[in-house]
């Protein structure tokens, strides 16, 4: 229970209500590679061990058994519960297709003495490999219409004191500040709120401010910021063409889609600040 820390760490999510046969799917290498960047994170608890604590310790993560006088029992539920942050937060198993008693499977069996499927590294690869995949899959599902998009910045340029910039970027005012102005080179120091065309919220500020690299800005936001002074608020309307593109920003961007920020200019830094 020491490393867990620094070991990306996998599956109680589903192991806790598990009752299963533990047999081994050798067609299934996401689950091979799961259960093989996991075994080692809980080797400290089994170095040293008998055989007997490890069937023990194998039997509370295949079936979330607790026992009080069994220990090996109440490790492996708490080993289990230390590891379901990451499984909900960063492994998203079953958008993957990840099976559950497949990886308890591997992983009893790995406990018995047989060995990884895997490297650590090599499986880390096929993990991520396989969430990038996902998320490219995702992103190719969820394209923001067209049309839509045309009407929702139509719709802003139509607005009394809009202006709109060669790159089709829509900016709106709403108090004009007296400090300086953004330019490259510059650090901005803002707070805002960005969301989609149907009002959905996909990035905030929570009211704090944040310090951005002008330079390291998508091209509206640039042009927008570059039209305000500190101490100003504006709208900033972003077709993808000066955003995000075709490909939109996996999982939470979809491609194609026009965006806009709800901006608070609150300072600028030049880079000899």
């Amino acid at each position: 229970m020491r490393r867990f820390a620094a070991i990306a760490i996998i599956v109680w999510v589903w192991v806790i209500s598990a009752h299963a046969q533990s047999a081994l799917n050798p067609s299934d290498s996401l689950d091979r590679a799961i259960a093989s960047v996991l075994y080692p994170s809980i080797t400290t608890e089994l170095d040293g061990k008998s055989q007997a604590y490890k069937s023990v310790f194998a039997k509370g993560l295949r079936d979330g058994a607790a026992d009080s006088t069994l220990i090996a029992y109440a490790k492996a539920i708490l080993i289990g519960a230390q590891m379901q942050d990451w499984v909900n937060s960063a492994l998203y198993g079953e958008q993957l297709g990840a099976d559950r008693m497949n990886i308890i499977g591997h992983l009893c069996s790995y406990i018995g003495g047989n060995s990884l499927a895997m490297t650590e590294e090599s499986a880390r690869d096929y993990i991520q490999n396989a969430m990038l995949n996902s998320f490219e899959e995702e992103s190719q599902a969820q394209k923001a219409d067209p049309e839509t998009e045309r009407a929702f910045l139509a719709a802003a340029a139509a607005t009394e004191g809009a202006t709109v910039t060669p790159d089709g970027v829509v900016i709106i005012n709403e108090t004009v500040g007296t400090g300086n102005t953004p330019a490259p080179g510059s650090t901005v120091i803002v707070a805002y709120t960005a969301s989609l065309s149907d009002g959905s919220v996909f990035d905030e500020t929570g009211g704090t401010t944040v310090r951005l690299a002008y330079d390291s800005l998508v091209p509206g936001m640039q042009q927008g910021l570059s039209t305000m002074r500190a101490g100003g608020k504006a709208r900033i309307y972003i077709p993808s063409s000066a955003g995000y593109g075709s490909e939109g920003y996996p999982g939470v961007i979809p491609g194609g889609a026009a965006l806009l920020f709800e901006m608070e200019l609150k300072d600028v830094q030049s880079t000899t600040n």
